[in-house]
């Protein structure tokens, strides 16, 4: 049964009375029935507990500007979902959505909002021939539905607590789940410090996939607001520069890249007075805090928190 943008709104958000649901047979199951789209697709995952969306974005606005076709899936959404979904900086259109949710809808069974979510896009970036998807994980890393591809490039962005009630209580635990991504001889990226670098090294050995610590060597012009992006610009680069020697990725694509991506509601300016952000758990507030440290004028704070 086809049905209408609206119609797959009401239905996504329907499933999300199920709350976070770890595992990968749903996902898989559900890709499966729809031909295993993403069996097709050359993707990048990005783990961690802050920064993945940033470094995704820029990642793909790399790839973009060396002239390939790239997938970004991101979540979660700030105004609707279609920001979700996008290729070569455009969202999926409404119609689209619904379309491709109509082709997925018949085989779900008992999968959540982001198991379904994940499946239409990974179905939407196999049928448009992407030349690389670009993936966010959601939560955690080894039981994401995103880890049911298989990346050529796998990114840990930084580890703090969090989430500890589902990922664990310590750090090395913590880290262990992100480090779920990991796919063998595949290369890690990560900013990962301490105890977490320690486990996601111990890890990639078993794998044998090779670590590579990224940090800032320089300062890159982004259009992006935080000293904070610095570090995330420094993975998304060392990101590109790892992929297989047939993808080139020339230094003018990688600047420009750079300079173009823009993540909205990370130290976004809406007007000269006004700033947003989304920091959501301690070390976000922590790096926020560093920046708002800098503005010396009166400030007011309005925040909003869920739990």
């Amino acid at each position: 049964m086809t049905i209408n943008y609206s119609q797959s709104l009401d239905y996504l958000y329907s499933k999300e009375s199920k709350g976070i649901m770890l595992g990968l047979s749903g996902i898989k199951a559900l890709l499966k029935a729809v031909s295993n789209p993403e069996k097709g697709l050359s993707t990048i995952l990005v783990a961690g507990t802050n920064g993945k969306g940033s470094v995704s974005c820029m990642t793909a606005s790399i790839l973009k500007e060396a002239g390939y076709t790239v997938g970004l899936y991101t979540s979660p959404h700030l105004l609707q979902i279609t920001e979700r979904i996008r290729i070569n900086g455009i969202e999926i259109s409404k119609k689209d959505f619904a379309s491709y949710l109509s082709r997925i809808r018949p085989h779900v069974t008992t999968q959540s909002f982001f198991e379904i979510v994940t499946a239409l896009a990974l179905l939407y970036f196999h049928d448009n021939k992407v030349d690389f998807a670009v993936l966010e994980v959601g939560l955690g890393g080894r039981l994401d539905a995103t880890n049911a591809t298989t990346p050529m490039i796998s990114v840990i962005t930084n580890i703090y607590m969090e989430h500890t009630g589902i990922l664990g209580s310590s750090i090395r635990k913590i880290a262990s789940e992100k480090a779920g991504i990991i796919r063998k001889s595949a290369p890690v990226i990560t900013s990962a410090r301490g105890a977490a670098l320690r486990k996601i090294t111990e890890i990639a050995g078993k794998k044998g996939s090779k670590v590579y610590v990224a940090r800032p060597k320089e300062p890159y012009r982004l259009s992006m607001q935080g000293s904070f992006q610095q570090e995330n610009a420094a993975l998304a680069v060392r990101a590109v520069e790892l992929l297989p020697d047939r993808f080139k990725v020339p230094r003018s694509s990688i600047l420009a890249g750079l300079k173009k991506a823009r993540w909205p509601g990370r130290m976004d300016y809406l007007s000269k007075d006004v700033l947003v952000d989304c920091a959501h758990n301690p070390c976000g507030a922590a790096a926020l805090s560093g920046e708002l440290a800098k503005i010396t004028r009166r400030k007011i704070l309005v925040t909003g928190i869920l739990e």
